[in-house]
């Protein structure tokens, strides 16, 4: 609603070029008329404003402005003309503003651009008359949205564009069909597409031009296309040459409509054979690539180089189209075959036997030397030459397999008939299967390599200990054996036994930061020394928690291998099943070494009576379960060493 005006300015001035001045006041009881205008200002469903002359801020806005431009009142008030103007419409505005009178384009003489709250762009007429508010000059604007009527102009007229290209597009195929879906008109340009005449197309009955497999398709997808009123759809399918074989074609079928009534449509079509079959090559290769991105992938996750050779043979011989494959194995200049696929043993191992007796120069070059070696069904592989094609090895292609700088063996692989080219593509293919292997053998040489190493220094670590105190010398090497056996009888296998391994190395590390005087004492410890010799696992704990290559599982033995199953260990006074499970496993381990060894404050404990006390603190200090599996492992062991006479 327009604000009510204050009483020393309460006068409402409407100027018009064909009416003398009015002025309405209302500083008394407004006349009906004016109460009409207000309403029509404040209901009236297009947006409306005031604005100031002098400032161009807004004094007023009616309630569909507000709506269409997504503001508060108090956020629209709060701006001025520029607010809902673009940057480019606010440097012509400005242009319009400073042009004098006489000069200037009428606002509703031309379309403007303004801006919602939103940032929508909105296309508007503005019709506008000079008004006096609250004692200002003022403009009151009223403002029409063109936007959708200006989209759909454009449209059209992109629509008869289109139309007029595809009239004078007469190297396409051009048809036009009724609503019926019957064809009414069709170009020349059929007999150079197809093979009829005009007439002889358009006697063709229910698309039967169309393949068969394409056909509902193609109705479907136009009938669809006319109940969501689309104006184009382009489809591709096959139709069939006058001679009887089929094409591919592109056609865009443009539908035609009178207000809400469908008139029919115009189909333009083009021959598109030679891109389908170029795209089917394309994705062939993409195929080819995938599948041997995926080949990579899974090499990359294979650690024994058999699964990496045993992977690479499935892929090539899947991809490509190659027979068999084999994994001839290198050592010492010794040749013998390996893993074989879709070849028998005892067939494959002939075949190595009789090429590498007879082999012609480029064979004999590729063996020795170690770089590939392609051999068409055309090209002999013997000297004297052999029988063309081979029966057997009709193509056959051979790639050396190299890894830290020795050849480790030749993957070969092969066809019973003529139906490979080794093309630049396909070597290449086989070239990076053959980088592909070689890296994973390498890998799997540098993991052995560094899993010894890594066994070596945390070995070493734990050893270090007994260079400090040599009555504990070999208690290191004896408590990881018998963890090991420990953690296989408790079922514990790979990673879990190698963490558990680890653990045994380095239980007692944090031993290092106890004094000599404490760690070496030959009598009893106090109370206190005690305490800080209990101390030594979370030091420990601390010390190695954060190299990265040790697991959880070895962390927790270090930290938990003296909690008790009672709950009076330390550090942590856990119980039972709470105890990780690898630190339950080496603490019957570690008491046992303890028992049957000698110490400064202690004779050592015969086999037989350190069981017996191991037994007995069953179900406090240990887990029964890894009790009973200690002594059947001793037993076991025991058997073993003095078997039955």
């Amino acid at each position: 609603m327009l604000a009510r005006p204050s009483r020393e300015d309460a006068a409402l001035t409407v100027y018009s070029s064909s009416q003398p001045e009015k002025t309405l006041d209302l500083d008394q009881e407004p006349p009906a008329p004016v109460g009409m205008y207000e309403a029509m200002f404040r209901l009236n469903p297009l947006p409306m404003w005031v604005y100031d002359l002098q400032t161009l801020r807004f004094l007023e806005v009616n309630q569909a402005a507000l709506l269409r431009y997504g503001y508060t009142r108090a956020e629209f008030l709060s701006m001025d003309l520029m607010g809902i103007r673009p940057p480019e419409e606010q440097n012509l505005l400005r242009k319009y503003f400073c042009a004098p009178s006489e000069q200037r384009v009428l606002e509703e003489e031309r379309s403007w651009i303004h801006l919602t709250r939103s940032g929508e762009h909105l296309e508007v007429h503005v019709e506008s008359q000079e008004v006096e508010f609250q004692g200002r000059p003022a403009r009151l604007v009223v403002v029409q949205d063109i936007t959708e009527k200006n989209r759909i102009q454009k449209a059209l007229e992109e629509s008869q564009s289109q139309f007029k290209l595809i009239a004078e597009n007469t190297v396409n195929l051009i048809i036009r069909f009724d609503r019926a879906f019957q064809v009414t008109y069709v170009s020349p340009s059929i007999q150079t597409l197809l093979g009829y005449t005009p007439q002889e197309f358009m006697e063709i009955a229910d698309h039967q031009y169309i393949h068969p497999e394409d056909r509902e398709r193609v109705i479907q997808e136009v009938l669809q296309a006319v109940q969501e009123r689309a104006h184009q759809k382009i489809l591709e399918y096959r139709l069939q040459h006058k001679s009887g074989f089929y094409l591919w074609g592109e056609t865009a079928f443009r539908l035609m409509w009178q207000g809400e009534d469908f008139q029919g449509f115009v189909s333009s079509s083009l021959n598109i054979t030679d891109r389908v079959e170029a795209r089917q090559e394309l994705m062939e290769s993409l195929t080819t690539l995938s599948q041997m991105v995926r080949l990579a992938e899974e090499l990359e996750q294979a650690s024994d180089p058999l699964d990496v050779i045993h992977l690479a043979l499935q892929h090539c011989t899947s991809v490509l189209p190659f027979d068999y494959g084999m994994f001839v194995q290198v050592e010492d200049h010794q040749y013998q075959v390996g893993t074989c696929l879709n070849l028998q043993p005892a067939l494959a191992e002939n075949l190595l036997s009789h090429y590498l007796s007879h082999s012609g120069p480029r064979l004999l070059h590729a063996f020795l030397k170690g770089t590939p070696a392609f051999f068409d069904a055309h090209e002999p592989l013997c000297a004297p030459p052999e029988p063309l094609p081979r029966a057997q090895a009709c193509q056959v292609a051979l790639l050396p397999i190299r890894a830290d700088g020795r050849l480790r063996g030749f993957l070969v692989l092969g066809t019973f008939e003529d139906r490979l080219a080794f093309t630049e593509n396909n070597q290449r293919i086989l070239r990076a299967v053959r980088d592909r292997i070689s890296h994973a053998f390498e890998r799997s040489s540098y993991i052995e390599k560094l899993s010894f190493s890594r066994e070596e220094t945390l070995k070493s670590i734990g050893m270090v200990l007994e260079y400090r105190d040599y009555e504990t010398k070999g208690h290191t090497d004896r408590v990881v054996h018998l963890t090991q056996l420990l953690g296989r009888k408790m079922g514990l296998l790979g990673e879990a036994l190698d963490a558990l391994r680890w653990g045994a190395y380095l239980h007692d590390t944090g031993k290092i930061a106890i004094p000599d005087h404490i760690l070496l004492k030959p009598a009893k410890l106090t109370p206190e020394e005690f305490e800080q010799v209990k101390r030594h696992s979370e030091i420990g704990h601390e010390m190695l928690k954060n190299i990265p290559s040790l697991p959880p599982s070895t962390l927790d033995v270090i930290l938990h291998h003296h909690e008790k199953w009672d709950g009076s260990g330390y550090p942590g006074k856990m119980a039972g099943y709470s105890i990780p499970l690898v630190a339950r496993i080496f603490s019957v381990v570690d008491v046992y070494d303890a028992l049957v060894s000698r110490r400064p404050y202690k004779e050592p404990f015969s086999h037989e009576a350190a069981l017996q006390e191991i037994q007995s603190c069953s179900g406090s200090m240990f887990d029964p379960h890894v009790v009973r599996a200690f002594v059947e492992l001793m037993q076991e062991e025991t058997a073993s060493e003095h078997p039955a006479s």
